[in-house]
């Protein structure tokens, strides 16, 4: 979430009219709620969200990498885009975690733990103001950060459940099942050889 107000506020600071930025920094969010719905229903939650951070993580870098190296206005107007788009990921990211989030949670600790994971996320709403700060220290300082936050979100996020193909879990029992479940699904058949049939080839099952 630091990195939704973050890229928000650092986009005033962008090659081009902050004006124009700030107006494409908003605009550019209405296509990733319109993708998230198709998303939900064609890959699940869980890859939806990664998808999000990982979109957002790269385009930031390489938004970073050629504000930090290339000094040449075309090529600052495409770090411009990249930082845009970045931005429209960090809003799918944003609102996918609001609905993935209380799924993964039983009932009996879904409103608390939706209220922690809230809470400890506005830490990033609370230091995004002062990346406007360091834009004005060095323009690349809050990319290379939000970036590196979105890939480290990716890395976390493989290990967590995938919550579309089960019902919302009502005890923590039932979320380790879902783990177990996912792993089976995941493992690839394994061929063994069966009895020689009258032709005398071998049969296979699965």
């Amino acid at each position: 979430m630091g990195s939704y107000y973050g890229l928000t506020l650092v986009s005033t600071h962008l090659a081009g009219d902050r004006f124009v930025n700030f107006f494409l920094s908003g605009v550019i969010e209405v296509p990733s709620l319109l993708l998230e719905f198709y998303l939900f229903n064609k890959i699940g939650r869980k890859r939806t969200m990664i998808l999000w951070f990982a979109t957002a993580g790269v385009s930031l870098i390489i938004s970073t990498a050629l504000l930090t190296v290339f000094k040449d206005n075309v090529l600052e107007t495409v770090a411009t885009v990249f930082a845009l788009v970045g931005k429209s990921a960090s809003t799918g990211c944003t609102s996918t975690m609001f609905l993935y989030t209380p799924e993964i949670y039983p009932t009996n600790y879904r409103n608390s733990g939706l209220g922690i994971a809230s809470s400890i996320s506005r830490i990033g709403g609370i230091l995004a103001p002062f990346a406007s700060n360091l834009a004005l220290i060095a323009l690349w300082i809050p990319g290379a950060i939000f970036g590196g936050m979105c890939l480290l979100v990716v890395l976390l996020a493989i290990r967590l459940p995938e919550s579309a193909a089960h019902e919302l879990p009502t005890t923590i029992a039932e979320c380790n099942k879902w783990e177990e479940q996912d792993n089976i699904s995941s493992m690839s058949f394994e061929v063994k050889p069966g009895p020689s049939d009258e032709d005398g080839e071998k049969s296979v099952r699965l």
